[in-house]
């Protein structure tokens, strides 16, 4: 019954910023547990995509520009029909104080983190609605949507803008049965966050988690299946966070 419970095999996923990180990882997780996943980041996945040559399907893009996901959904209709899972995973950080970031850096990082998930969240759940399907749409967020410290400025914000998107999409969208969850990591050594860990911040963080630990990749895959999966059918507009305990303290 679980196993049933948990299932996505054969469910149609896109998830974005698929290359490398925790993309990659929660792509793969999908892919082994039966599902199709459709990729888009701006580079090649960098891990073994043949083992699933027959269920995995890549785009080169970049998900701020609208064009490219125009052509990514039109995709998606023709050939699917429509998608069961969105994870809207693609995003970026910097670590600089407020007054010394520059606007256009400012909206680089609103830019993706805010205003292209938020596209591709519409999008997706037009054409659920349109089907009538009854999809999942996924967005990463971050413990620092509530909390912040010196230099994330910028990202917290970005995060807790999309935290609140996330309630909105899922109050809009319930009707038609499209469920909208944030799933929320705390610290996970990524793509995105290994230049800093390594200048020293992965063991300063290390010591604030009440589980005395970095989070892995691996501690995500109960969540990510949760949310995608019919395990997760009354779960709308909620916040599901995976930090360790880090969130207590901070």
């Amino acid at each position: 019954m679980s196993n049933e419970l948990f299932s996505i095999k054969g469910k149609v996923c896109l998830v974005t910023g698929v290359s490398r990180g925790l993309g990659a990882h929660i792509a793969q997780l999908y892919l082994s547990h039966g599902a199709k996943i459709i990729g888009i980041s701006r580079e090649e996945p960098r891990w073994d995509v043949s083992t699933y040559a027959d269920s995995f399907e890549h785009f080169i893009g970049d998900v701020t520009d609208a064009s490219a996901v125009e052509k990514l959904f039109a995709h998606v209709s023709d050939v699917h029909g429509n998608v069961d899972v969105v994870v809207n995973n693609a995003g970026i950080s910097q670590v600089q104080r407020l007054d010394k970031i520059a606007t256009h850096e400012l909206q680089k990082i609103f830019d993706l983190n805010v205003y292209a998930a938020t596209n591709i969240a519409t999008r997706a759940s037009a054409q659920m609605r349109k089907n009538k399907v009854a999809g999942s749409i996924i967005n990463i967020t971050s413990v620092m949507s509530d909390s912040s410290m010196t230099g994330l400025a910028a990202y917290s914000a970005s995060k807790a803008a999309l935290s609140q998107l996330t309630k909105s999409m899922a109050i809009e969208w319930a009707r038609s049965g499209v469920r909208v969850n944030n799933l929320s990591p705390g610290w996970f050594p990524s793509a995105m966050t290994d230049e800093y860990f390594n200048k020293g911040l992965g063991q300063v963080l290390k010591a604030r988690v009440p589980l005395a630990r970095l989070g892995e990749a691996s501690d995500l895959d109960g969540a990510c299946l949760l949310l995608a999966s019919d395990a997760s059918r009354y779960m709308t507009g909620t916040t599901l966070t995976v930090d360790g305990g880090y969130s207590l303290i901070s």
